[in-house]
């Protein structure tokens, strides 16, 4: 028997949801499970990050220049439905910022209802790659017209944890919309735990718009 939970919660052989033929799908979420028998001990925590695929730009744009040494494949790293590993940051799958923000153009042709976006990077404190200091969402009908749908600033590690890829959803208004820029900043100090004054690294496979 299978128990997991979506909420942050972790799950034991009474408690989180009873999984049967599926999970129900979100636009990115963490899920925690058990497995459990009768007489026997239940398995130890598993955790999956899961992330939904959404509507697909038809092009994306760079703004600003990433860092020289993870340049990815350029704009498309974005939306080429790569995902990266949390520990190896040379493969063209990530692109990173560091001394300036991640801003970027994406562009639809069809104009879908879009209500998030959600910004999949890597958590690997020891080599340094952490959530955005900030995101900021634009959009409108194109470039020349776009207005603020939602600014937010993500919640950071508190300890060195696991590394693995993550993500951070923002929510906005839905609407029909053929132009977006997305803001992300990154941290320009480490948290004190992490006990050094370096900057942090935003490191960034791919960018996904949920409808």
């Amino acid at each position: 028997i299978i128990h997991y939970t979506t909420d942050g919660s972790e799950p034991d052989s009474i408690s989180g949801m009873l999984y049967k033929k599926s999970i129900p799908a979100a636009p990115y979420q963490v899920v925690k499970a058990i497995a459990s028998k009768d007489g026997w001990k239940h398995s130890r925590l598993t955790e999956f990050v899961v992330f939904k695929t959404g509507a697909k730009p038809s092009r994306a744009e760079l703004i600003t220049v990433p860092d020289q040494k993870y340049q990815g494949e350029g704009a498309q790293t974005f939306i080429d439905g790569k995902k990266g590993a949390p520990d190896f940051f040379r493969d063209p799958t990530w692109i990173a910022f560091r001394d300036r923000s991640l801003e970027a153009i994406f562009y639809f042709d069809d104009a879908p209802n879009i209500q998030s976006i959600t910004i999949s990077f890597s958590k690997n404190v020891g080599a340094m790659t952490m959530p955005p200091a900030e995101v900021e969402v634009w959009g409108g009908e194109d470039k020349n017209h776009l207005t603020v749908l939602q600014k937010v600033k993500p919640i950071q590690p508190t300890d060195y944890n696991i590394s693995r890829v993550e993500g951070v959803e923002i929510k906005f208004p839905a609407a029909k919309r053929k132009c977006y820029r997305i803001v992300a900043r990154p941290l320009t100090k480490l948290p004190d735990f992490r006990k050094s004054k370096d900057k942090g690294w935003l490191m960034v496979d791919e960018i996904f718009f949920n409808e």
